[in-house]
C-alpha cells in the first residue's frame, strides 16, 4: 500500500459525513499531526512483529574493525543472517555478545575470514578482521539514472547471481553478470537514490550481507503542513492486510483524543492485533521439510503394454 492510500483511508475515516460530502469541510486533525500519530502506530507494529523486512549492503574492506548499523534497524533481534562473499562463495557470519568475541580475540592482530560479529550502540564489530578487501572495477560507459544494464572494465571475482554493488551513494542489486555487464538490475535499492554516474567511475563489490527487520522510514511534513510528495508515493513494506489493522488503530487513536464516541467503531485491542499480526508472520515463515519420497516409475507407468496391475 501506498503511503498516501493509507493517509486517504485515515482521512476518510476520521471525517464526518458533513467533512465527506465537503458541505462543511472541518479537517481535525493536521497533516503532522496525523502522520506522527501513523509513524507511532507503524513503530509499534514494526518493533512487536519484526514482520518490516530489509537487506543492508556493504562494502567491507580490509583489516575493517567495524561499521555503521542500518539506521533503521529495530533495537531487539533485529539481525537475522549475516555473510560475507569471498571469491563467488558465501561464508557464514554468526552474532555473539561482546564477552564472547573479546574472549576469544582479545588482540587486534587477528586477520581472516569474519566469523564473529557482535553488535553495540549501533556499531557492527567484525572477529577477526577481514584479511581481503571487496572486489573493485570501473564503468566502462555512461550510466544513467534509468539504465538498468550496467557496463564495466570486468565482473571478474563478483557473485554471479544476486549481488549487490555501491557506486557512489548508490546501491544497486543486480541479478546476473556477463564478463563486462552486470545485468537486470535495480536501481537505487536500500533507502538510496539512483543518479547517473560518469564513465570510469568507481564499482565496488558490497560483499557484506545483512538480513535484518527495521522501523517504517519516517514520513516527511514540512513547516507548511504538507507531506513529501516522494513519501507519499513510497511503497510501504507491510502486507495490505495488517495495514487495514493499523490504519484502524490510527484511527481510533486520533479520534478518541477529541471524540471517545466518534472512536468507538474504529477500537480494537492493539495487543491483540499485534500478537495475530506477528503470528501471521512466522506461519509465513514456516520450515517446510518434504516427508515423501519419490521412487522409480514402475514398468506398469513407463510401458504398460502388456504390463499387469
Amino acid at each position: 500500500m501506498l503511503v498516501k492510500d493509507a493517509v486517504s483511508r485515515i482521512r476518510f475515516q476520521t471525517n464526518t459525513n458533513d467533512d465527506n460530502t465537503g458541505r462543511n469541510l472541518n479537517t481535525l486533525f493536521s497533516n503532522k499531526n496525523l502522520i506522527a500519530q501513523f509513524m507511532i502506530c507503524l513503530d509499534q507494529y514494526a518493533s512487536y512483529t519484526q514482520g518490516i523486512e530489509d537487506i543492508f549492503s556493504y562494502p567491507l574492506g580490509l583489516d575493517v574493525r567495524s561499521i555503521s548499523a542500518p539506521v533503521y534497524a529495530i533495537s531487539s533481534q533485529a539481525y537475522k543472517n549475516i555473510f560475507i562473499w569471498r571469491g563467488g562463495r558465501r561464508y557464514q557470519i554468526n552474532i555473539r555478545p561482546m564477552n564472547y568475541t573479546h574472549t576469544r580475540f582479545p588482540y587486534q592482530g587477528y586477520s581472516g575470514i569474519p566469523q564473529f560479529i557482535s553488535i553495540w550502540k549501533n556499531e557492527i564489530y567484525f572477529y577477526p578482521d577481514s584479511s581481503t578487501s571487496y572486489e573493485t572495477t570501473a564503468l566502462s560507459l555512461l550510466l544513467s539514472s534509468s539504465d538498468t544494464t550496467i557496463s564495466v572494465t570486468s565482473t571478474e571475482g563478483f557473485p554471479s547471481q544476486n549481488g549487490r554493488i555501491s557506486i557512489g551513494t548508490e546501491k544497486i542489486l543486480y541479478q546476473s553478470k556477463s564478463s563486462t555487464q552486470f545485468l537486470n538490475c535495480t536501481r537505487g535499492v536500500e533507502d538510496t537514490t539512483a543518479i547517473e554516474h560518469a564513465n570510469s567511475t568507481e564499482v565496488k563489490e558490497n560483499n557484506l550481507m545483512v538480513f535484518y527487520s527495521r522501523l517504517e522510514k519516517p514520513i516527511f511534513v514540512d513547516d507548511d503542513d504538507i507531506i513529501s510528495t516522494d513519501d507519499l508515493n513510497r511503497e510501504l513494506n507491510i502486507p495490505t492486510e495488517h495495514m487495514i489493522g493499523i490504519i484502524d488503530l490510527t484511527t481510533y487513536m486520533l479520534l478518541v483524543k477529541v471524540d471517545a464516541q466518534r472512536a468507538v467503531p474504529y477500537k480494537m485491542d492493539s495487543k491483540v492485533f499485534l500478537e495475530q499480526a506477528k503470528e501471521d508472520i512466522q506461519w509465513g515463515k514456516s520450515n517446510i521439510t518434504s516427508g515423501l519420497y519419490i521412487s522409480d516409475a514402475f514398468d506398469w507407468e513407463t510401458n504398460n503394454v502388456g504390463a499387469t496391475m
